[in-house]
């Protein structure tokens, strides 16, 4: 994603205008190729909410979605190179739950 910023002619494939969420996901297209948008934020903040009422930093629980994130792209097959950074925005009390293996492992998983 990096390499495309600074070139314009790129510019049509690079969207410049991020999506207002309470979490930035910033991934390779591993992860996207296997993620929408909403599904990557809602389960980076499922993650997130459990990891923190377990105890967990924010720092550490942004570690644990982008963990997350990372196992389930595999687990959906993504063939692409996959890295995730996950920032949280602004707190946010509940999300739908997730059902992937790898988020119930992790305990991201509603109960």
């Amino acid at each position: 994603m990096s390499r495309a910023i600074g070139d314009h002619y790129l510019r049509p494939y690079v969207i410049a205008e991020p999506e207002a969420n309470e979490v930035l996901v910033l991934a390779t297209d591993g992860l996207w190729d296997v993620f929408s948008c909403k599904e990557a934020t809602t389960l980076a903040m499922r993650c997130i909410v459990r990891s923190k009422e377990r105890g967990m930093s924010r720092h550490g629980a942004c570690r644990v979605a982008a963990s997350v994130l990372t196992k389930v792209a595999l687990e959906r097959g993504s063939r692409d190179n996959i890295t995730v950074i996950v920032q949280q925005q602004q707190p946010h009390p509940s999300f739908p739950a997730c059902t992937s293996a790898a988020a119930e492992s992790w305990g991201c998983a509603a109960s």
